[in-house]
């Protein structure tokens, strides 16, 4: 009985015959490698295909190995009758030699994704782990030829673990991946939503180093592509199918404003991610500020949730509150960074939402702002102060506290007292 753990320096050719004799009477093909794995020899040093004098010494000190042999082919790449390497380099060939090399593809090809993990990742043990990893640098080319017939929903984690290992099997495997489950149902079946979330997580995971192919990638998978890469035309595509896409994931700012406006569309009955985004496009949004305000008497559940306070009306005043600023900061941010200054319309929309409950000193603070000469275009703000003049005060019920009726009158004494002054002065004195 031998013992493969004192073969840790194999040097003479014998020995190393012995050795794949040894190996050869093992059974299991998984024994077979794992054994090799835990074997060490002492090889010439292999020549780089340039260096043609180290490449003659080589082939010398191989041939010379293999005659002294017993008729096994020894550790050492041998140029003679053995059968040629995937490729001249490959360390597995260089370094277990052309029998070491078929012991480990003829493993390799029909490997499970368990039995993988378990001869490149080494166990619990730090030793066998160094073992494992060491081993699979040797094996990246071997690893060409492994090839995934089917993939059991449970052998997706295994599988992604093989996959960190060798990146270039990631195209073989993720169809597999993505039907895990389809044959027997299991995936339809799972009623436990730990793991639906997991296996979505590995596919999510496979998925997040390319750029999405939706015509290869199964409907049922889209939502866990990784959202960063779609380009504008795939966010079309996807919003078309009805995946819900998330705006926080798909860099909203960066993109074209067709585009913006098919995501905010597909949003359209989401408060929060009209508020948080709609400032951010390019194109006018007066039709999303309506949209906002029109949602917000409908969102109380939202807003309990927001808000602050021990009675409902103090919670639901809150959570409006907490709304309003996100939605106002981030109008003031897309004036100051994008130059892009409200429009009449868009001003009324605004100012006239706000009034519809009492805006708290921070929120009337901003919407002052938003009236000063650096953040408005004076010839657009006449209707906007007609309508904060002239806006109903009803104390902790609705309209705009003192702070923004100053700015208004601020913005007033800066208008064009020739051209725009007397039609306010009447419009006022009408109302």
């Amino acid at each position: 009985m031998c013992n493969f753990e004192m073969c840790n320096d194999v040097v003479d050719p014998p020995v190393v015959a012995l050795l794949y004799r040894l190996l050869a009477a093992e059974e299991e093909a998984e024994r077979r490698v794992l054994l090799l794995r835990s074997c060490r020899f002492r090889t010439p040093p292999p020549p780089e295909r340039d260096e043609c004098v180290d490449s003659e010494a080589f082939e010398a000190a191989a041939t010379a190995a293999a005659t002294a042999g017993t008729g096994v082919a020894v550790a050492t790449p041998d140029v003679g009758d053995a059968p040629p390497p995937l490729d001249l380099p490959c360390p597995l060939f260089r370094h277990f030699g052309p029998h070491g090399e078929a012991v480990v593809l003829e493993y390799l090809r029909s490997a499970s994704p368990k039995s993988l993990v378990k001869l490149f990742g080494g166990g619990g043990e730090a030793e066998a782990q160094q073992e494992g990893a060491a081993f699979a640098k040797l094996c990246g080319v071997a690893m060409r030829s492994w090839r995934l017939a089917a993939c059991r929903l449970e052998e997706v984690a295994d599988v992604l673990t093989v996959v960190g290992w060798f990146p270039e099997a990631r195209s073989r495997c993720a169809p597999l991946v993505w039907g895990a489950g389809d044959d027997s149902g299991r995936f339809e079946a799972l009623t436990v939503e730990s793991q639906v979330e997991q296996h979505t997580a590995q596919v999510r995971q496979v998925l997040a180093s390319t750029p999405p192919d939706l015509g290869a990638l199964p409907r049922k998978w889209w939502h866990c592509v990784p959202w960063g890469r779609c380009t504008e035309a795939d966010l079309a595509q996807l919003v078309g199918a009805g995946v819900e896409v998330p705006l926080s994931e798909v860099g909203f700012a960066a993109r074209g404003w067709p585009t913006q406006q098919l995501l905010l569309e597909a949003h359209a009955d989401d408060v929060a991610a009209l508020v948080e985004f709609a400032p951010q496009a390019e194109g006018p949004i007066g039709v999303y500020l309506q949209r906002v305000f029109e949602l917000l008497p409908a969102s109380d559940s939202l807003l309990r949730k927001l808000g602050d306070g021990v009675e409902d009306e103090e919670r639901l005043q809150s959570g409006w509150n907490q709304l309003l600023h996100t939605l106002l900061a981030k109008i003031k941010l897309r004036i100051r960074e994008q130059g892009n200054p409200l429009h009449s319309e868009e001003q009324l929309l605004l100012f006239g939402g706000c009034a519809t409950r009492l805006a708290d000193p921070s929120n009337s603070t901003l919407l002052a702002d938003l009236m000063e000469a650096k953040l408005v275009d004076p010839s657009h703000i006449f209707e906007l102060i007609k309508f904060v003049l002239g806006c109903k005060y009803v104390p902790n019920q609705s309209g705009l506290l003192h702070v923004v009726r100053d700015s208004a009158l601020r913005a007033m004494m800066r208008l064009d007292k020739g051209a725009l002054l007397p039609g306010l002065v009447a419009a006022n004195l009408a109302d």
